[in-house]
């Protein structure tokens, strides 16, 4: 192997046995799961481990709370759409390495995927306030 390369719209939906596309089940298709976290966290560690670049491609590097913990995480590189670049770039703007690391190490102790999301919109606010029209609740 010489990379890495992660979907996370498929890694999300079969991580969690829920269709995205499904209306009844999209709901349960959520990046921001402590199981999708530690999952993430443990494949970047291995990539580390044995020195391999690894490459986010998907929806969840466009949110910004996921985005955060996916930079505490040491991940770099990210296929994203257009659309969210500014996103990014205000996130990125703001937000030094060493807080996003604290946020992972806070969001891996998190039991549900709604504390993780309220605490990181909490953080995220206190750096980057003008993200607060977009952040999901």
């Amino acid at each position: 192997v010489d990379f890495v390369s992660v979907g996370t719209n498929d890694l999300v939906q079969y991580l969690m046995a829920a269709d995205r596309d499904n209306p009844k089940v999209s709901h349960l298709c959520e990046p921001l799961s402590p199981a999708v976290l530690h999952v993430l966290n443990a494949v970047t560690q291995a990539c580390d481990r044995h020195n391999k670049p690894i490459t986010v491609c998907g929806e969840m590097a466009g949110l910004p709370q996921a985005l955060v913990v996916l930079l505490g995480m040491g991940l770099r590189r990210f296929s994203v759409s257009p659309a969210v670049v500014p996103t990014i770039k205000e996130v990125m703007h703001h937000l030094t390495i060493p807080l996003a690391k604290q946020l992972l190490e806070r969001a891996l102790r998190l039991k549900t995927s709604h504390q993780i999301r309220s605490m990181l919109n909490e953080e995220l606010l206190k750096v980057a306030p003008k993200l607060e029209p977009i952040l999901i609740q």
